[in-house]
């Protein structure tokens, strides 16, 4: 036989009961949290990771409806080094706010794009376990283009073909905003250049006006950097640069370098 409960008395325990369940999945999101978490920075603890935040100083890259691309990457690059030195990794990025921009100078000598090759030489000098460049792009020629997209160079081998696939599943999980696949289409030097696994990760387009809103908040910075921080912790579980084995001898790969081709900026 079922007790009889009063109507508002009904209700109030029903509202607890909803409540408990509420709290209930807050605490299993949360330990699921720690559960990432803690196998985040066994993956990631010790690692050396160098970041280049694409441009910088007099050289803005793409710009789109008063956004800069220097400006959203540099935000995304930061919140990444946060990230991974919070898991106990090593990072080095190739330019901060506090950057020099006296010795970048473009080929007739005057302030403009930075030299690429002073970059890469102090990434090789600090000799890293993987490279991620992040980037933005822009086609004004089609404005509707959008979403985030991991690019790669077969010359960094298997370990650079799996960390974009790792990073691309992250950015579509964590921003809901991307539905491209990783690529190797684009000639960049800093990933032919690159001694060691890379990624340049190309954040969103500028010259569509949702996605450059998107771009300069600090929200949306927060998801890029924790989908590329997640992809990395992903690929170093797998084996990182091992994923590699014994890649081929220098001048063994049949793709031209970034800096045979003529007009490469960038």
């Amino acid at each position: 036989m079922l007790a009889w409960v009063q109507p508002g008395r009904r209700h109030a325990v029903a509202a607890l009961a909803l409540l408990a369940l509420a709290l209930l999945a807050v605490a299993a999101v949360m330990l699921r949290g720690a559960e990432v978490a803690a196998s985040d920075a066994a993956a990631l603890r010790g690692r050396r990771i160098a970041i280049d935040p694409g441009h910088g100083g007099p050289d803005a890259g793409a710009s789109g409806f008063g956004v800069r691309e220097s400006d959203v990457v540099l935000a995304v690059a930061l919140r990444l080094r946060d990230l991974l030195g919070a898991a106990g990794a090593q990072v080095f990025l190739a330019r901060t706010p506090e950057t020099d921009f006296s010795e970048y100078r473009n080929k007739n000598g005057g302030p403009g794009n930075y030299r690429l090759n002073v970059r890469m030489d102090a990434i090789k000098a600090w000799a890293p376990d993987v490279l991620v460049n992040v980037h933005a792009n822009s086609f004004r020629q089609g404005p509707s283009e959008h979403g985030a997209q991991v690019f790669y160079s077969p010359v960094g081998g298997p370990a650079s073909l799996r960390l974009a696939a790792i990073t691309q599943a992250e950015l579509a999980a964590w921003t809901g905003e991307t539905k491209r696949k990783p690529n190797t289409t684009l000639i960049h030097y800093m990933l032919e250049e690159s001694p060691v696994p890379a990624v340049t990760v190309e954040v969103g387009f500028l010259s569509n006006r949702r996605e450059a809103g998107l771009l300069a908040s600090p929200a949306y910075q927060d998801k890029l950097a924790r989908a590329m921080y997640t992809a990395l912790a992903r690929w170093f579980e797998e084996g990182g640069p091992a994923l590699n084995g014994n890649p081929p001898p220098e001048g063994a790969r049949g793709r031209p370098r970034a800096s045979q081709v003529t007009g490469y900026r960038g």
